[in-house]
């Protein structure tokens, strides 16, 4: 067992690629599949998104077959704010974007 903190981001391959990967350094569990890195580098030496996501659900179906990792909790994600803060716009996978927010304290 290990504690980690995984995280998801929009592209898929920031997520899967280094925790599942074989040797890359977050994949401390050292998991190994052929299958799955044989779909991982056919979606990061593509820039076509139908060609990426193909890959990707491939590697994804392996990781789910093979299930090398339970993650047994996730922390909620909060982002409070006072009501003059306004353009916030929450994005998944814990990012933040404050080009479009201001403060209306009128």
């Amino acid at each position: 067992m290990v504690l980690t903190s995984p995280w998801a981001d929009l592209d898929p391959d920031e997520t899967i690629y280094p925790q599942f990967y074989t040797g890359e350094k977050w994949n401390v569990g050292n998991w190994s599949n052929t299958e799955y890195d044989k779909q991982v580098e056919i979606a990061r030496g593509t820039f076509d998104v139908k060609t990426r996501k193909a890959a990707y659900d491939k590697a994804v179906a392996v990781l789910v077959e093979e299930c090398p990792s339970a993650f047994l909790a996730h922390v909620n994600e909060h982002k409070v704010m006072a009501k003059y803060v306004k353009g916030f716009q929450a994005i998944p996978a814990d990012l933040v974007n404050l080009h479009t927010v201001w403060l209306d304290k009128a």
